[in-house]
Order: structure tokens, then C-alpha cells, then sequence
């Protein structure tokens, strides 16, 4: 590059203007070629460094950017950018105390730029820390361009709804459709708003004109039923129910609303129903009728009846277990978990050591992102757990008086998981974790399944951390989790593992792809997630995957008609992502076949691969068994064999090219 004599700024500016254009062009090499030029003429120019740094968070190439920010900090501190710059990065990478430092550094040094005000507003209601989010918020406003400020109107009306300070929220989103008259999702909210007001006629006039706008809007006509339903307007509610499901088939949570309106409307069509509501109000106190009504109704879609029902159990029975994990599954579709809240605490006043409802609650908060709520119950449940856990175990050592104390640490500092079983579902990974935690060394998390780097990474470390037992590193004792998602590669799961634990060791567990897909099958029709059969199920999403050699290509289109049945049988892909990250010897494969029809044998691998003493146990039940196929299904069974034939020769390929230990040759 010629480069005409001149002043040190005009140098500058041409190094600056020529790098850019290239970027424009998408010439990502050659501009990195001109700043790393430039910085060769002038090593001590800041926005050099700092451009290093943009073009290396575009490639996703962090640890790059973050190095090239600091030099650029070190060179000139005053720039505000660069704070700006780490504070993005450390978003996505979840360190949000981090991010919080970098955008307040950004602000003390740029107090009008209102993007670094907004940010903060996101991480805050990301940690539901409310006041402070709609403070932010605020301020990003009082910077910003109004005709610009849809998204920070939008943001501050969904904090004000979540606190319930609804004609607040009613004003922004009204503030945000003056903006973008058209924009959807202010409408939508806007009719969440009134609904919360009872203003019916609002808030049917703000879904119709969603609805005016994209006919295909399932929210709008989800959200009318709601109003019909609450107004009890049955045949209208049902009407509109119907439009939602024909929009999204596959909604649970608006099937069982539908079913709810149907019961009502004819209620001796559903003589369950009708049990239930003679018994609640003669005040039945028969647990063993509420819970085989809860059952029934559970399978009829009547969730928040068959809610009621399992709640009746354990207030009459506290000490009914079973009960508890059925309402927590169930309570995935309901808006409010207060009724559910409200029933455990006053169990606890009696039962104050009842740890599956403490877990419970622990959970439930979770899932409301009441997070230091969520932490405490999940500590109470760890501490309990291990101490007794450890105590049985070392008393059965030695007759002496023996302490805890010497295991237990900080929670602060929980220790890292020392394994993960990534998936498959379906699979045996309930069984294999199960015959893992029973080994003397090995101490269990308070749940099996955690999903912390798929689904909960926003909850931050403390959170994932108080589900593990807090004890000391050095106390010969590991400890692990089994979450069943991690496999398919959601959210950057095998990058996020690796970052925070680069050393873990990885098992996971495959099935025969037909098998595993009809018991993925019948545990979605056991939740209530599946009304359709076998056939028609599988046939669905035959027609998408059907010759489709990148299964990431046509993700959206897959996940937005189709529940997994076939999608979490192809290994082979999502292997391959994992042994993108992580050194193959941090890998094992286990058959399912091999390790119910040879546990000990299969079990002395995995605790040789964990690096754990041998351990014989007495017996190896099966946890969480699925439903087999029967011989009227044998039409779709050779269609979804010819399916996965091809995957599965991938699947081998990959086994044997990348594998030392585990699965080896036909994997089925």
C-alpha cells in the first residue's frame, strides 16, 4: 500500500478508510493485513487495535478480541469503545459481572450514549433484578433518539408488565407503537397488558389488529381465547383456540386450554371432570380418588384440574412422593405457580425436612428466575444430602463418632462437575447416572438433570453450582449430572462446556435409532405432549428429513412443525459437534444394549474412563423404561430403518475413525 507523505493524522485515516472499504467487501483478511500494517508504523495508535478487535468479534474469534481491546485500553483509556466492546463479549460469554464493570466504565467515560445504559437494563432483567433494569432502561430513553427508540420502550413496558405495574407498561408499549405502528410484538403485549386490566375491549382490539396484520399469528388468537375463556364466551373461546392450533399443531399449552373450555362447556362428556368437581366441593378427603382423577383428567389435557387434583394428594398426604414430580411437570404449562407455592411452604411449616418439596420449590423458582430464591432451597437440599450421604458412608467404615465437617466446603466454591452424561435421551442415561452415584466415590447432584449449559446458562455459575454437593476438593469424592439436551449441541453447549470445563469427561449413551425414537414417542404422549399416533408422527417428520444430508440447514423449519422423535436419534451429527471441541479421549460411548444386558462389564469401562476403583453393585435396576413397538407397527418401523441406515453407517465411520475406547464397529 502507497501511502502519500503527509501528517501523522492523514496517515492514519488512510490506513483506517482503505481497511474499511476492504471489510465492506467482506476482504476480512486483507483488512486485518492494512491494521496489522499499520500498527507495524504506528505501534502506538489505540483504534488500530480497537478495529483488530471489531473484525475479531465478528469471526467469533474472542479470546483475539479481548487481547487486541486491552492493548487498545492500555494506549488510550478514554475510549469508551473498547469498555463498550468488552462489555458485548462478556455477555455472550455469560460472565455478566464482567459485562456489568465494562458498561459502567463505558458510561463514566460516555454518559450519553444510551446503548451502554440499555445493556445493562438486559443483564438486570436477565438476573430479575426489575427496579434496576427499569432504571437503566429509563436512561438509555432519556439518551436516545425517540424515533429510535422502539426496542427501549418495548424492553421497559415488558419490565413494568413483569412487575405488575400495568398502565406504566400499557404507556410504553403505546409509546413503541408510535413509533412502528405495524410492530407485532408491542400489540401483542399491549393486549397481555389489558388483559391484566380486565379491559377486554382493549385488549381484543389490540390482538385483531396483530391478527389484521399476520392472520398466522398464533399469540393473537391464543390470546383471544384467553379473553373468551376468562369471560366465559365458551363457544368463542374454543373458536379461537382452534385458529391458534391450526397455526402451531404442536402447542401443548393451547391444546390443554381448549380441552379445559370443551370440558366445561359439555361437562358430561367428561364424566372425570365431573368426579372432580363433585368431590371438591363435598370436600372429599380421599387421596387415593384425587389421584387417579388427577391421572385421568392429566391425560384428557386438563392439566390445571389435574393440577388441583395431585394437590389435594400431598396436602392430605405430604409424605405422597410420587406426587411431587408429577406437579412440577404438570406445572410447566400453567402461567402462575402460586397455588402450588402456596401449598408447599405450608407442608414445610409441618414438614420442614420434606427435602423433594424444598427441591421442588428450589425448582419452581428456577423456572420464575427468582434466582437467589432458587439457590437457597437448592443449597438447603446439597448440604442435607451430602451430609447424610457421607456420614452413612464413612460411619459404615468406622464404628467412631465421625464429623461431616472435614468434607463440606464453601458453596462459593462448589467443586466442578468431574463428569457429564451429555444425552441421548431415551437412551439409559438415567440408569447409567443412577449406577454411577452409587459408587462410594462418586456423589450425586440434588437432580439428575440440571441442562445448565443448554437451557439455564443465564442463571449464572452460583446458580449451577448449588446443585452440587459443597465439598472439598481434596476429599477423594467427584461429582456430576446427566442432562439429556446437551447432546444435540443447543446454544453452543459443547463451546460453553469446554470453556468452563475443559478437563470434564463426557459419556454418552446411544440406542438402536427405531427403538429410541418409539420410546421418545410414548414419553411424549405419557406428558400429554403427543395426541397424534405413532404413524402419523414419524411420517411428518419423515417428510423433512427425508434426504437431507445437513440436518443443521433445515433446524427452524424441523423444530417449528416436529418434537425430536426422529431428530434425537441421529448421533452421528451431534457427536461430531462435540468431537469439534473436545480431545476424543474425553469421550466415551456407551451402547444402551450393552449396558442393560451386561451392566458390570459396561460399568468397570465407565469407571476405569472416570478413573474411579472398581465397584460391583448388587443390582441394576432400569430407571425410566420407554414403551417397544408392537407388531401392527411394523410398516413404519421398516420406514424409519431405512431412515437412519445411511446416519447410521456415519455414525460407524466416525466411531472408528475418532474413538480409542467404547463402541466399536456397527454401533447397531
Amino acid at each position: 500500500m502507497n501511502l502519500p507523505l503527509g501528517n501523522r493524522l492523514t496517515t492514519v485515516e488512510l490506513y483506517l478508510n482503505k481497511a474499511q472499504l476492504l471489510e465492506k467487501d467482506n476482504k476480512i483478511k486483507e483488512a486485518i493485513a492494512i491494521y496489522q500494517k499499520a500498527i507495524e508504523v504506528y505501534p502506538h495508535h489505540f483504534r488500530f487495535y480497537y478495529e483488530l478487535g471489531e473484525l475479531s468479534t465478528k469471526s467469533q474469534a474472542f479470546t483475539e478480541a479481548i487481547k487486541y481491546y486491552k492493548q487498545a485500553i492500555s494506549l488510550n483509556p478514554q475510549w469508551f469503545k473498547s469498555y463498550y466492546a468488552l462489555g458485548q463479549i462478556a455477555v455472550k460469554q455469560n460472565n455478566l459481572e464482567s459485562a456489568i464493570d465494562n458498561y459502567q466504565k463505558a458510561i463514566n467515560l460516555k454518559p450519553d450514549f444510551s446503548w451502554s445504559y440499555f445493556n445493562l437494563g438486559k443483564i438486570y432483567y436477565k438476573l430479575n433484578k426489575l427496579e434496576l433494569a427499569a432504571s437503566f432502561y429509563q436512561q438509555a430513553i432519556e439518551y436516545h433518539s425517540f424515533a429510535k427508540s422502539y426496542h427501549l420502550y418495548l424492553a421497559l413496558g415488558n419490565v413494568y408488565l413483569d412487575q405488575d405495574k400495568i398502565d406504566l407498561a400499557i404507556d410504553c408499549y403505546q409509546q413503541s407503537l408510535k413509533i412502528n405502528a405495524q410492530a407485532i410484538e408491542a400489540k401483542i403485549k399491549l393486549g397481555m397488558a389489558y388483559c391484566r386490566k380486565s379491559d377486554w375491549h382493549q385488549a381484543i382490539q389490540s390482538y385483531n389488529q396483530v391478527i389484521k396484520i399476520n392472520p398466522n399469528c398464533h399469540l393473537a388468537w391464543f390470546g383471544l381465547g384467553e379473553i373468551f375463556r376468562k369471560q366465559k364466551l365458551l363457544d368463542i373461546a374454543i373458536a379461537n383456540y382452534r385458529q391458534a392450533l391450526k397455526i402451531k399443531t404442536n402447542d401443548v399449552k393451547t391444546f390443554h386450554k381448549l380441552q379445559t373450555c370443551l370440558a366445561k362447556k359439555s361437562p358430561e362428556k367428561y364424566p372425570d371432570y365431573q368426579a372432580y368437581k363433585k368431590a371438591i366441593s363435598e370436600q372429599v378427603k380421599d387421596e387415593q380418588l384425587y389421584y387417579r382423577l388427577g391421572q385421568k383428567l392429566s391425560k384428557q389435557g386438563l392439566i390445571e384440574d389435574a393440577i388441583e387434583c395431585y394437590l389435594k394428594v400431598v396436602e392430605l398426604n405430604p409424605k405422597c412422593m410420587d406426587v411431587y414430580e408429577t406437579i412440577y411437570n404438570s406445572s410447566l404449562y400453567l402461567d402462575n405457580c402460586d397455588r402450588i407455592i402456596n401449598v408447599y411452604q405450608k407442608i414445610l411449616l409441618k414438614n420442614p425436612n420434606l427435602l423433594i418439596v424444598v427441591r421442588n420449590l428450589g425448582k419452581i423458582f428456577s423456572r420464575q428466575g427468582k434466582i437467589e430464591l432458587a439457590i437457597k432451597y437448592n443449597r438447603q437440599v446439597a448440604e442435607t444430602q451430602i451430609k447424610s450421604k457421607v456420614l452413612r458412608r464413612e460411619t459404615a467404615k468406622s464404628a467412631s463418632t465421625l464429623s461431616t465437617s472435614a468434607y463440606l466446603t464453601n458453596h462459593k466454591n462448589f467443586p466442578d462437575p468431574c463428569f457429564l452424561i451429555i444425552g441421548s435421551e431415551k437412551c439409559g442415561t438415567s440408569s447409567l447416572y443412577q449406577y454411577i452415584i452409587k459408587h462410594p466415590n462418586v456423589l450425586g447432584a440434588i437432580e439428575k438433570e440440571i441442562h445448565f449449559f443448554t437451557y439455564n446458562f443465564e442463571k449464572g455459575l452460583d446458580w449451577y453450582g448449588s446443585h452440587f454437593p459443597p465439598f472439598a476438593k481434596d476429599s477423594n469424592y467427584i461429582t456430576g449430572e446427566a442432562s439429556t439436551s446437551y447432546i444435540a449441541c443447543h446454544n453452543n453447549a459443547p463451546q460453553r462446556v469446554f470453556k468452563l470445563l475443559p478437563q470434564v469427561k463426557l459419556l454418552a449413551v446411544i440406542r438402536e435409532p427405531v427403538e429410541r425414537a418409539i420410546s421418545h414417542y410414548h414419553q411424549l404422549v405419557r406428558l400429554g405432549k403427543e395426541h397424534r399416533s405413532l404413524e402419523e408422527a414419524v411420517q411428518k417428520e419423515l417428510q423433512i428429513l427425508k434426504n437431507v444430508d445437513d440436518i443443521w440447514s433445515i433446524k427452524q423449519k424441523y423444530w417449528s412443525e416436529s418434537k425430536g422423535i426422529l431428530w434425537h436419534s441421529l448421533y452421528v451429527y451431534f457427536l461430531q459437534q462435540w468431537l469439534n471441541v473436545f480431545p476424543s479421549e474425553q469421550l466415551l460411548i456407551i451402547k444402551s444394549q450393552d449396558l442393560f444386558t451386561n451392566p458390570q462389564n459396561t460399568m468397570e469401562q465407565v469407571f476405569d474412563f472416570l478413573e474411579l476403583s472398581k465397584f460391583k453393585q448388587q443390582n441394576y435396576k432400569t430407571y425410566n423404561s420407554g414403551g417397544q413397538y408392537n407388531q401392527s407397527q411394523e410398516k413404519i418401523v421398516k420406514q424409519m430403518k431405512n431412515f437412519f441406515e445411511p446416519h447410521n453407517r456415519k455414525l460407524e465411520d466416525l466411531i472408528d475413525l475418532n474413538l480409542p475406547r467404547g463402541t466399536r464397529g456397527i454401533p447397531f
